[in-house]
């Protein structure tokens, strides 16, 4: 009986392209092996070595940069199994395909269709032949119908699997003996001439081909090991990464606690000196004001004698001038006695002198003017109840490490949706079941037709993804199958920086940066209307129908309505220079969280604000490249981390323990 080919084994190949050269894309012709084991067309490798020069000892393997010695490409050897693939499943497809009427008959003219295939002689046969065939066959052969091959019934094997080459130098015999102690393959007739006696160990193919999978499964163990040993050190890594992390983190919170403790205590002496200003200015007030209106008394009484004595002067006749003489002098004399008392100038002077190291300083009241000192605001924070509840680091099918996590969004269901630009690639982390307390994520990078460069992705109340795609929007399904594509109102020579999605409309906003500008679209394409977006840069979302957006340049966040009127403007800064928002997202309370990157891994942290831009604390903080952020439908934060993707949970009363 034929041995049958495995379909499931087959199926994955097929899905995972293992029969696909790497060159051409297109199923592996006459496949040549190289050193490293990765197979190609052998016309690709002679196109691959014209290009690499044929004077070239060596070829280098465009997969992994192997070097492979080679002379004649066509010496290379050949990957019998892997075209015994390639030919049953190319038969495969055919037949799946219902091609099966266009198979002829190989016994006769090839005209008539061919009904059945004889596995013995490898033919295909019509009707007729097969008839005939049976009546003419000297024993059995196993005759079986198309319709067996296309229900899978029977399995299609290809003639190559049982294929053993003839000798080079006896062109009769078959190379069916194996020689231990040379390594070589060999024909009968070679084996007596040239390998007999003692010193040459001989072996047939079965035995000698049973000791080499003994030996490479010995060596396979022993990689496994050397694997899980390169895991170990990266698992090491990942946690001596975390370690560094937290390690700085808690530097930084004892630097800061010491520098507020220090803060705390000049804000001691700050208050004692600000006290000791305040008495001294309100002692010299009254002192300054008590002359001012001692002053101000006199002013007024000499005025009014004055007065007195220019009148008496001016209606009087002589005879009353003169003997009323004594008494305008000594009224004149007493006002000209009279002298301002001399206030002291130091009562409006005043002057902080620094202290020495570990002193905040002293007030000097007696030579310059007053410096006036600026006192900075306190900071808010809010208590830390948010935990790592997983973070992610490869996706499947062969564990690629995540290089530039950029975007991030959320389906209904849960299942996250990350936008590696880098891989240019989106990757699906699915939750785990109802119940279940322990998150299973199973991260998976999607092959999807039609998309070439993911940027931003939302996804929409139909679970639709939405994604920037070069100058273009385009939406897919739950499938990943294109619906629709559209170039918003910026036009195909501009590139679009962000993008979000209005769940309760479906509605679709575009921003760009370069213009200032967003258009909004309905969830078809067509264009609604153009707002100004003052500082719009590359991180965007809807909640409640305002349009909420960061600057990280200017360490803004912004918020507007549909109408473009601006809702609020608040600043997020620092006195550092390589710091400032990037995501955001809103809650089902429309509670705004905000991403913000710092340039050390500690500075990284994820602002909360109220609804109205109120800012409300910290939520998380000490974690490093923080990009965009979203919020699932269980309330988890999920931030894309450029390396990685973390998922937050918010603890609360009842399951903080």
């Amino acid at each position: 009986m034929a041995a049958y080919v495995n379909a499931p084994d087959v199926d994955k190949m097929m899905s995972e392209h293992q029969l696909d050269c790497p060159i051409c894309s297109k199923h592996l012709q006459e496949p040549k092996i190289l050193d490293c084991l990765h197979s190609f067309c052998l016309g690709c490798l002679k196109d691959l070595r014209v290009r690499q020069g044929v004077e070239n000892p060596t070829l280098t393997c465009p997969v992994c940069s192997h070097k492979t010695k080679v002379g004649d490409v066509a010496d290379l050897l050949d990957y019998l199994t892997l075209s015994a693939l390639v030919e049953e499943v190319t038969m495969k497809e055919q037949l799946l395909e219902g091609q099966g009427s266009r198979i002829r008959c190989q016994a006769c003219d090839g005209k008539s269709p061919a009904m059945s295939r004889c596995m013995d002689c490898d033919q295909f046969l019509c009707q007729e032949c097969r008839e005939t065939h049976e009546s003419l066959a000297a024993t059995a052969h196993n005759i079986y119908s198309l319709a067996q091959f296309e229900s899978g019934e029977i399995a299609y094997k290809s003639k190559l699997r049982e294929h053993i080459p003839n000798c080079s130098k006896h062109l009769d015999q078959k190379l069916e003996v194996y020689c231990d102690t040379c390594n070589q393959l060999l024909c009968r007739r070679c084996s007596v001439t040239d390998h007999s006696g003692h010193a040459h160990s001989l072996k047939g193919l079965p035995e000698a081909s049973d000791k080499c999978k003994q030996i490479v499964a010995e060596m396979v163990a022993r990689a496994e090991k050397c694997q899980a040993a390169f895991a170990t050190a990266a698992d090491e890594m990942r946690r001596s990464l975390l370690d560094l992390n937290i390690t700085c983190f808690n530097t930084k919170k004892r630097i800061t606690k010491k520098a507020d403790r220090e803060v705390a205590r000049i804000r001691a002496e700050e208050e004692k000196i600000l006290n000791e200003l305040k008495q001294t200015y309100f002692e010299r007030v009254g002192i300054i004001k008590s002359a001012k209106a001692a002053y101000t008394k006199e002013v007024i009484s000499t005025e009014r004698k004055q007065k007195q004595v220019d009148n008496i002067v001016a209606q009087a006749s002589c005879y009353e001038i003169l003997k009323l003489q004594q008494k305008l002098l000594d009224n004149m004399r007493e006002l000209i006695s009279k002298q301002p008392e001399k206030v002291p100038t130091h009562l409006s002077i005043m002057e902080f002198e620094d202290g020495d190291e570990g002193s905040l300083g002293r007030l000097v009241l007696e030579e310059t003017e007053l410096k006036g000192k600026v006192v900075g605001e306190e900071s808010h924070e809010e208590e830390n109840k948010w935990h790592l509840k997983k973070e992610l680091w490869t996706f499947q099918p062969d564990y690629s490490e995540f290089t530039v996590a950029w975007y991030v969004s959320a389906f209904s269901s849960g299942k996250i949706l990350v936008a590696d630009i880098n891989h240019k690639q989106l990757i699906t982390c699915t939750p785990s079941p109802e119940g279940e307390s322990k998150l299973c994520v199973n991260p998976k990078g999607l092959e999807i037709k039609g998309l070439t460069d993911p940027r931003n992705v939302a996804v929409n109340a139909d679970d639709q993804i939405v994604v920037l795609d070069g100058p273009k929007v385009k939406v897919f399904n739950r499938n990943y199958q294109l619906l629709d594509q559209f170039t918003p109102g910026g036009g195909p020579d501009r590139q679009p920086t962000c993008l979000a999605v209005d769940k309760s409309t479906n509605l679709i906003a575009v921003g760009y940066a370069d213009t200032e500008l967003i258009h909004l679209h309905d969830p078809k394409g067509s264009f609604i209307k153009m707002l100004p977006a003052p500082m719009i840069n590359s991180y965007l979302t809807i909640s409640r129908k305002r349009l909420i957006y960061t600057n990280w340049g200017k360490k803004k966040l912004l918020s507007m309505d549909y109408n473009g009127g601006i809702i609020f403007s608040v600043d997020i800064s620092n006195d550092m220079p390589d710091w400032g928002p990037m995501g955001v997202c809103c809650d089902n309370e429309g509670s705004i969280y905000v991403a913000v990157c710092g340039d050390w891994p500690s500075l990284g942290e994820i602002l909360h604000f109220g609804p109205d831009g109120m800012f409300i604390g910290r939520a998380i903080k000490g974690h490093s490249n923080l990009r965009d952020i979203t919020v699932t439908p269980d309330q988890d934060l999920v931030v894309a981390a450029v390396e990685s993707v973390k998922i937050y949970h918010l603890r609360t009363d009842d399951n903080e323990h």
